[in-house]
């Protein structure tokens, strides 16, 4: 007999009340249902139950669906204020900046009478070793990995001229490809400059540039 996971049972109740479940999973979802119902009844009645939770779920959903107008992103966006939101934006650094000033003040005031041999300034010491320690350690990872790369390229060249033949070949056809995208991306806005400039200066007079149709619209 077939086992179906609670997880997996419940999915498809909910993908079946919506009226997204598969045909598959729908012929499945049934005959499990069917075989609970001659396995046991309780078992039976908790599944109808839960099936019902689900199509009453998703009934309410559809009841509270509130239809967004086309234009609501751009009413928004029309009636954000750019200048109090960018002055405000620059007003949100003046606080983190003046108890970041405030702290570094009160760590110079309380380290300026602590002698040398303070466990604080030995701390302090240590953090500053450790991430020196660790700049080095990484520079050193990369520059012995660039020299690995660098030494395993000139060992697979060194001796076979189809390598190399190959090698160049490959770089050619990365080169053609970058110059064939960035042709094909600069075309399309060139057509369209031409064609916006053809409209508006040929046998139409009566349109208006694009600029001024999309500020009236």
């Amino acid at each position: 007999m077939e086992t179906v996971d609670h997880a997996e049972l419940a999915s498809w109740m909910d993908l079946d009340a919506e009226g997204l479940l598969g045909g598959a999973e729908k012929t499945r979802l049934g005959e499990y249902l069917e075989r609970t119902k001659h396995r046991s009844e309780q078992e039976a009645q908790a599944l109808k139950a839960e099936r019902e939770c689900w199509s009453r779920l998703h009934r309410a959903l559809a009841e509270d669906h509130t239809d967004v107008r086309a234009s609501f992103t751009d009413d928004v966006m029309a009636s954000v204020d750019l200048e109090m939101w960018q002055k405000s934006r620059s007003q949100a650094w003046r606080l983190p900046l003046a108890m970041m000033l405030v702290f570094a003040l009160g760590a110079a005031w309380s380290l300026a009478g602590v002698s040398a041999d303070h466990p604080v300034i030995g701390t302090g010491s240590a953090i500053a070793d450790f991430m020196q320690t660790t700049a080095l350690a990484g520079a050193g990872v990369a520059v012995a990995t660039w020299r690995g790369a660098g030494m395993g390229l000139e060992e697979m060249l060194a001796g076979s001229p189809m390598s190399m033949a190959a090698l160049a070949m490959l770089v050619l056809c990365i080169n053609l490809l970058f110059v064939s995208l960035m042709r094909r991306r600069h075309r399309p806005v060139a057509e369209e400059a031409s064609g916006h400039g053809g409209n508006y200066h040929g046998g139409n007079h009566n349109e208006s540039p694009p600029g001024e149709t999309d500020h009236l619209s």
